[in-house]
Parts: structure tokens; C-alpha cells; sequence
């Protein structure tokens, strides 16, 4: 599993998502099929569309969200 988490007040977009995605390519681990797995936390949220734009591999939480599992 490879995550991230941001405390900014803007929400976050594609950029993030493919600079993780370019750091697990770097993670020398597991067998060369691994399955890997995303996790994106944020603070302010994700830009309009990109939970749509990404594969089931990827779990996006939001502060709002986080506070519901939480609470």
C-alpha cells in the first residue's frame, strides 16, 4: 500500500496522483506482479473528477470522510 496525505487548503488533483505513482515504481519489494494499492488523504479534498478518473486501486479520504469513520 503506498499513501499520502495533505494538509493544504487546496484540494488535491492529479498531480499527487501521478507522483505516487511514480514513487512506488521505485519501491524495490514483492514480486516484479505485486499488486499495489493507493490510499490519498486530504484535508481540503480532491479536484472535481478525479475519483472518477482513477482505477479501484485507489481510495480517496477527505477530512469530512475521515471524521465519519472516526466519529
Amino acid at each position: 500500500m503506498f499513501a499520502e496525505c495533505k494538509w493544504t487548503t487546496d484540494p488535491v488533483g492529479r498531480r499527487l496522483v501521478d507522483r505516487l505513482q511514480r514513487k512506488a515504481e521505485t519501491v524495490r519489494w514483492g514480486p516484479a506482479d505485486r499488486t499495489e494499492e493507493f490510499v490519498l488523504f486530504s484535508k481540503s479534498g480532491f479536484v472535481d473528477g478525479l475519483e472518477d478518473e482513477l482505477n479501484d486501486a485507489w481510495s480517496l479520504f477527505s477530512l469530512t470522510e475521515l471524521d465519519a469513520v472516526f466519529s
